[in-house]
């Protein structure tokens, strides 16, 4: 599998290899148009590369975009960054700013991720700073809660 996997993440280039690189790291599905928002100076390189990772990704418009359809490949991913890699950082960081843009409390995808990935990326400070005393009222206000 490494070297399909391999010959797919190649074939995307650098220019189009975030693609990949960003649908691995979240844990939700992106559309098109979000990824074109998340790196719109790489925007005309979305297309191509979800033509290319097309056998690795399921892409359904009614449930929210794409996402990786093989783990694996995520895990081929996620591989590929170093754990305190400045890379991976500044993409966490790119996908943080992302969800925080999209709000906290008015998104789902954000109100479950947002926090994970500021962690992930040491921006504790941040998710300090998000999580005050406010933040539980402030969620259950916006119709977020723990499911049982």
């Amino acid at each position: 599998m490494k070297n399909y996997y391999d010959h797919l993440y190649n074939s995307l280039g650098a220019e189009a290899g975030w693609v990949a690189d960003v649908i691995a790291l979240v844990d939700f599905a992106v559309t098109r148009a979000e990824l074109r928002q998340i790196r719109p100076d790489a925007a005309h390189r979305v297309d191509v590369a979800l033509t290319l990772l097309a056998p690795v990704l399921m892409e359904r418009a009614t449930q929210g975009g794409v996402r990786v359809y093989h783990e694996s490949f995520a895990r081929y991913l996620r591989g590929a960054f170093d754990r305190e890699s400045p890379a991976l950082r500044a993409l966490l960081e790119r996908l943080a700013a992302w969800l925080e843009g999209k709000g906290l409390f008015v998104d789902p995808r954000s109100f479950r991720s947002l926090l994970s990935i500021l962690a992930d990326s040491g921006n504790d400070r941040r998710v300090i700073d998000l999580v005050d005393i406010a933040f539980v009222a402030k969620a259950v206000a916006a119709g977020f809660h723990h499911p049982r």
